[in-house]
């Protein structure tokens, strides 16, 4: 999401010809139309995105690591921090600075990890039950401090808490 509510979409894969896409949308729901808007560095598939610092900044993660970030005002991209681990299995925005993800290599998510927008780094808070899922697919902070976390290759649920583990 981008300030004034309108929605970023970047990248992706055509299904018929399975080409990676750089190329960039703004959708705005008040005059419902898509507007192009500066492509990405690079192709990009699969990307997750999440908004920081009131939808002025936008972190996209694409492929296995790769993350930009893109600047609204100013419109331009920019090479986003690297990952611990070889590959991002999800990501959800907590706040308007932080950000968490499931990090790790692949079949092996091992580690919770958190991204500040402030020091534009990310830091392993704790690892992850990967012994129970193996493809955290979907991640989301509950208010309370614990993590819902669907796992794509079993949908199975969990509700992870990084206090208790």
């Amino acid at each position: 999401m981008i300030a004034g509510e309108r929605i970023l979409l970047a990248g992706g894969k055509l299904t018929l010809t399975g080409a990676v896409r750089d190329s960039c949308w703004i959708y705005d729901p008040s005059t419902n139309a898509w507007s192009p808007t500066v492509p990405l560095p690079v192709p990009l598939e699969p990307t997750t995105m999440v908004s920081m610092q009131n939808g002025t900044r936008i972190l996209v993660r694409g492929g296995s690591t790769w993350t930009y970030v893109f600047d609204v005002p100013s419109g331009t991209w920019e090479p986003g921090p690297s990952f611990p681990g070889n590959v991002v299995y999800a990501m959800t925005g907590v706040d308007q600075d932080t950000i968490f993800a499931i990090c790790g290599d692949v079949y092996t998510p091992g580690n919770l990890c958190r991204y500040t927008a402030s020091g534009n780094r990310w830091e392993v808070v704790r690892k992850f039950p990967s012994d129970r899922l193996s493809n955290p697919w979907a991640l989301q902070r509950l208010p309370d401090g614990r993590f819902f976390v669907l796992d794509n290759n079993s949908t199975r649920t969990e509700i992870f808490d990084p206090r208790l583990e």
